[in-house]
């Protein structure tokens, strides 16, 4: 079983979020014939897994309780973009979507943490070596709040980076789409394994002089 897990979160990250109104408001996709997707994305979750990664979703998905859409076809959308993103064989091992809108003041939707916490009942994960990956201010603070690594991809709205920076909150990692931040985990691993076999021809050499040592220590007694 993986001790690290990745929360992605959903709109911004696996698929663009759609403009709507005076092509001035962003927003979740609404409809199935709506959804875009990132055509890296599914690359992407298989990368994870086999960087040994479980890989969780948490999404903030308040339309039906602002009464703009209904709850079966926010679920048909999700399921749709969670069947794109596996479509390379990598797998999303927990789904978490909020419906409330901020007025309801529940304990799940981001920044607040009841999403992660529900996520990490998949397993047994060690928190030091977990991410939350969004594309807002609040996927940020409710990682931050929650004692895991945060990554921020873009962000989506100009505003939050100044809302973040105004703050003090800081991302462990920045950049600009999900290929970004899985190239920098792979590095990561890769730089971890090379200072692993440094230190295992280190070790090696260090019982190869202690032996060379104690040789030479036993002929010159032996003279």
């Amino acid at each position: 079983m993986n001790n690290k897990l990745i929360i992605l979160d959903r709109d911004g990250v696996l698929n663009p979020l759609q403009i709507f109104g005076n092509f001035d408001q962003l927003d979740s996709p609404q409809d199935i014939s709506q959804i875009g997707m990132f055509p890296w994305v599914p690359g992407c979750i298989k990368n994870l897994n086999d960087l040994g990664y479980d890989i969780a979703v948490a999404t903030n998905q308040p339309a039906a309780a602002k009464l703009t859409n209904n709850i079966f076809n926010l679920k048909l959308i999700h399921n749709k973009i969670l069947n794109f993103a596996q479509s390379s064989g990598g797998k999303i091992i927990s789904s978490n979507i909020c419906f409330h809108a901020n007025k309801d003041n529940c304990e799940c939707r981001k920044p607040k943490t009841g999403m992660l916490e529900n996520a990490f009942k998949s397993g047994i994960y060690n928190k030091d070596e977990c991410w939350m990956v969004g594309d807002r201010a609040t996927d940020i603070m409710a990682g931050k709040s929650f004692g895991i690594k945060t990554a921020l991809l873009g962000p989506s709205v100009e505003n939050d980076l100044k809302f973040l920076e105004k703050n003090n909150i800081i991302p462990d990692y920045k950049s600009n789409i999900l290929t970004d931040f899985v190239e920098y985990l792979q590095y990561l691993q890769w730089d971890r394994e090379i200072t692993e076999e440094q230190n295992v021809l280190k070790e090696h050499r260090r019982k190869i002089y202690e032996q060379e040592r104690d040789l030479f220590m036993f002929i010159r007694d032996d003279e």
